[in-house]
């Protein structure tokens, strides 16, 4: 494994793909005026022009008598376009990162209540890692994990960089030969991450003739993002699809420091799975099967997870249409007591550009609105194992030409 270490003075840099937000108990939180129960969250939608524009939450967001004030003078993002501007805040809300994918310049704004966001500094890290659109991956309040692949002479290369994300500057660099695949599969993705025991595991996607691999997920050192390699599936049946997920994150640690992780299948090539790591190795001992729990066949580009093994999937209805289409629907997952269960949402839902909903003191909150109408914060309750488990929460206007892709 060849490694080249990169040395550079700091960028700009603006939001990015989001890691879970990961519940924290109240006290680690300093409540402020503008912020609801320890948080100060922000609902954010992008019009048909891929514009960005970032609404503020001052109110109790479960009260359905209250409206978010998006329409009245909105926080404009320094978005290029949608599919390459990426969001992260800080656990209390109080830090927005945003990435301008068209240009590479990452940008930190303290939130001051309002519309008011305060432009504190930028970093530019398009020549770091070689693009202006790197996977942004959140880790936690101190640093964010950018991840840009590559294929140089026929050979995988992985881009990584550590961003410092209080003085907003790149803390580790490194560009990494990833080992050949022996089955012949081509590596097209590598996305979506989490941190455990000093080690960073990375979702894949890599297909065979258009065909899917049995799952992997690539292993490198942290905080010094070398030695890279490879956990490949071992169940008896493989299990086929990608982990690398699209902005919603894919894989979560449980209490108990297990790796939960989905399993996206697009095509009719395979069903939609939770799979277990520990000590990095597929847990053969559990598969959780959407499909076969729901009774259909189902898409997932990621979950949210909540605790004590419960979880929200965002899933299309396969056999009912296609990913833009509105059938999607919401899943309740409980993966200690392997159960699922549709939840009973309003009909003609799409979550094809969902891209995250908060998770705290046992609830996850999350935006539902189709484009260009109202909708509602909805509080789904994960200790309530009801299909009517949640709750209509604060009103959101429907945004011209525009949809709600998620709250943070």
């Amino acid at each position: 494994m060849k490694r080249k270490l990169f040395k550079f003075l700091t960028y700009t840099l603006i939001g990015g793909s989001v890691l879970a937000m990961q519940s924290c108990t109240d006290d680690e939180y300093v409540d402020t005026a503008i912020q609801f129960n320890g948080k100060l969250f922000h609902t954010v939608a992008a019009t048909n022009s891929g514009a960005l524009t970032l609404g503020y939450d001052q109110v109790d967001i479960s009260d359905i008598n209250n409206t978010l004030p998006f329409n009245t003078n909105p926080f404009s993002l320094p978005s290029g376009d949608m599919t390459h501007t990426e969001i992260v805040t800080s656990a209390d809300g109080l830090k927005v990162y945003v990435l301008n994918g068209t240009n590479g310049n990452l940008f930190k704004y303290n939130a001051l209540g309002g519309q008011n966001y305060m432009f504190e500094r930028n970093l530019n890290i398009t020549y770091a890692l070689g693009t202006a659109h790197p996977n942004v991956i959140r880790i936690d309040d101190e640093y964010v994990l950018l991840t840009h692949l590559l294929n140089d002479a026929g050979q995988n290369k992985l881009r990584l960089a550590l961003v410092d994300l209080e003085n907003l500057s790149l803390f580790y660099n490194e560009e990494l030969e990833l080992p050949a695949d022996a089955s012949g599969a081509t590596l097209t993705e590598v996305n979506s991450a989490i941190v455990l025991n000093s080690k960073v595991y990375l979702g894949v996607k890599k297909t065979n003739g258009g065909t899917y691999s049995p799952i992997e997920t690539l292993v490198v050192d942290y905080p010094t993002l070398t030695n890279p390699r490879y956990i490949t599936s071992n169940y008896t049946q493989p299990i086929v699809g990608f982990t690398s997920g699209e902005y919603i994150p894919t894989m979560h640690i449980d209490e108990m420091y297990s790796i939960f992780q989905i399993v996206n299948v697009e095509e009719n090539q395979g069903e939609t799975h939770i799979v277990k790591i520990n000590e990095d190795i597929y847990n053969p001992s559990f598969n959780f099967n959407l499909d076969l729990l729901l009774g259909e066949p189902t898409y997932a580009k990621g979950w949210f997870y909540v605790g004590n093994g419960v979880g929200y999937v965002p899933y299309l209805r396969k056999n009912l249409g296609t990913a833009d289409s509105n059938n999607w629907a919401l899943a309740r997952v409980d993966l200690y007591n392997h159960t699922a269960l549709q939840l009973n949402l309003p009909g003609n839902l799409n979550f094809n550009n969902c891209r995250q909903a908060v998770a705290k003191d046992g609830k996850l909150y999350l935006p539902i609105a189709l484009p260009g109408q109202p909708g509602n914060i909805y509080v789904f309750d994960a200790t309530n194992p009801s299909p009517v488990g949640f709750i209509a929460g604060a009103n959101l206007e429907a945004v011209s030409g525009g949809t709600y892709i998620g709250i943070y």
